[in-house]
């Protein structure tokens, strides 16, 4: 967490320029060229630390950390660099905060051609040739191969469908068709549907709908004309089970589809996941199970979030949460320690997961007020006037006062009511 401008976003871009030893990290984005003096980044293999370069080319150094950090030569260096690259360096999925949505849109006449049976075969190959990389970005404008690879399941699974649609369709429409061959057909095709669950299904049922129902919406499971053109991607529906197309799904729909689909599809584990404002559009009620929801796709991952929610915040314990910091002038970041001493679980000053909202933005984000103060004071002189008046006028008052008493009490409601105040009597 830290307020805008501290580098929350370029952290987790060093951390994925660091862990794929690429400086390309984003469309016209390169890491290599910055201030050397400002970011420090280490990371230990065995007997070796890999350090980040003190030079503008932004590579990386390889020094032998028992024999006194000694320089490698270039090929023992090269020999712990490819063992770093085969065999610790974890998968990485990116998801920034520009996410690029699945921008494969449909071409109607192209599916459609796939679906009455020209190149599906083709279409089943190439999806089959997909294969996990070590990274999956979605920081570049062009996702299209990124989002085969997530739905390559669903879509392999709806192009055999297509097939054995057609296979059956064409032995029915053949009226010298022998009803054997039709009846092993069936039998075939329900062998074929009770070995092969359908993962569309899966993920409606494992991962989209429980989260999309508080957005009112569920996946769309039936197979009919219109799913056909749209074969290879997800559909959703109002609960009523009226269509809503892809072009009106609300930002925050967009925002956890295109982050929960592919954490669910692709079953990371043991990777780094990066997360670049997962409070994006959405609504306080669904930021408060956000993090533990993505976290709860994957298997022993490592998740970085870099948010500015209050609620984000409080789904982490203090020695979770790293805070940056301006200093006085604004010049200079730094980590706020949350803690005096030695860090330890017992002895930080305040535990996010405990706190109220309005404390978590006053102790955690340092919001030295509780409200709109300048309405919110001008409002509470304004009850404390009247509640003298009418204190007076309760001890003293007649019927011919009774209508001014009434009125003062009229006019004390609506402004504590306007204050958040529950005054009834």
């Amino acid at each position: 967490i830290g307020q805008s401008g501290t580098g929350k976003t370029t952290i987790l871009r060093l951390l994925k320029y660091f862990i794929t030893m690429n400086s390309s990290i984003g469309k016209n984005i390169k890491m290599n060229g910055f201030n050397v003096d400002s970011v420090s980044m280490k990371l230990h293999f065995n007997n070796y630390s890999f350090t980040r370069k003190t030079n503008e080319d932004g590579g990386f150094l390889i020094s032998d950390s028992i024999n006194r950090n000694a320089v490698l030569d270039h090929k023992k260096l090269i020999e712990v660099r490819d063992n770093y690259l085969l065999k610790l360096k974890p998968y990485l999925i990116n998801f920034p905060a520009e996410l690029v949505f699945d921008n494969n849109p449909v071409d109607a006449n192209k599916e459609l051609e796939e679906a009455v049976g020209k190149d599906i075969t083709n279409k089943e190959k190439s999806l089959a040739q997909l294969a996990p990389e070590s990274v999956v970005d979605f920081a570049f404008d062009d996702a299209s191969k990124t989002w085969d690879l997530v739905l390559k399941d669903i879509k392999e699974y709806q192009a055999k469908l297509s097939e054995w649609g057609l296979k059956m369709t064409a032995f029915t429409s053949n009226k010298n068709h022998n009803p054997k061959e039709i009846i092993k057909i069936n039998a075939d095709y329900s062998k074929w549907i009770s070995e092969n669950p359908n993962p569309l299904e899966l993920l409606a049922d494992e991962c989209l709908d429980p989260i999309l129902k508080k957005f009112g919406l569920k996946v769309r499971r039936d197979l009919d004309y219109y799913t056909i053109l749209n074969i290879g991607n997800i559909l959703l529906q109002t609960i009523e089970g009226k269509d809503v197309h892809r072009n009106f799904w609300s930002t925050g729909t967009k925002q956890v589809y295109s982050i929960a689909t592919p954490l669910y599809e692709l079953k990371p584990k043991d990777a780094v996941i990066l997360i670049d404002e997962p409070e994006k559009s959405l609504y306080p009620d669904i930021q408060k199970i956000i993090a533990d929801y993505y976290i709860g796709l994957t298997e022993d991952c490592q998740f970085f979030f870099a948010t500015h929610s209050p609620i984000i915040a409080s789904s982490f314990d203090p020695w979770e949460i790293i805070e940056l910091k301006f200093d006085k002038n604004n010049e200079f970041v730094f980590v706020d320690k949350n803690y005096e001493g030695e860090r330890h679980i017992d002895n930080f000053n305040f535990y996010p997961k405990y706190l109220r909202w309005d404390s978590i933005l006053m102790k955690v984000f340092e919001l030295e007020e509780e409200g709109n103060s300048e309405f919110r004071n001008e409002a509470l002189m304004e009850l404390a006037e009247l509640k003298r008046e009418l204190s007076k006028l309760k001890s003293s008052v007649t019927k011919a006062q009774n209508g001014v008493y009434k009125k003062k009490i009229d006019e004390y409601l609506v402004k504590a009511k306007k204050l958040g105040w529950d005054e009834k009597n």
